[in-house]
């Protein structure tokens, strides 16, 4: 492993991103926007972009047969389920404010 893996390794962002963060970004940013052009606020958009990243991670569970894409490891779904709505919803407060 040279030098820039092992600094990515031991890194917040890699222990706490995936494949899909940059879609769970992506999409609370396009929501948010959305929610804007539509005439809401700023503070409406937000929270309709944290309501609509809840009901998607429920979404995930049932399509994803629970924890199974974890091995049964409930931490590590609570974790990933939590990072993906904060990605959203930051992504939102950026896009909106």
């Amino acid at each position: 492993m040279n030098q820039i893996s092992r600094c990515l390794t031991r890194t917040w962002l890699y222990k706490y991103t995936n494949r899909w963060s940059a879609f769970h970004i992506m999409g609370g940013g396009v929501l948010g926007w959305v929610f804007i052009h539509l005439g809401m606020t700023s503070i409406v958009s937000i929270q309709l972009v944290f309501v609509f990243a809840i009901l998607w991670e429920v979404f995930e569970w049932y399509i994803e047969n629970g924890l199974e894409p974890y091995n049964g490891n409930a931490a590590a779904w609570l974790i990933d389920s939590v990072m993906d709505v904060l990605y959203g919803v930051g992504m939102a407060i950026l896009v909106v404010t």
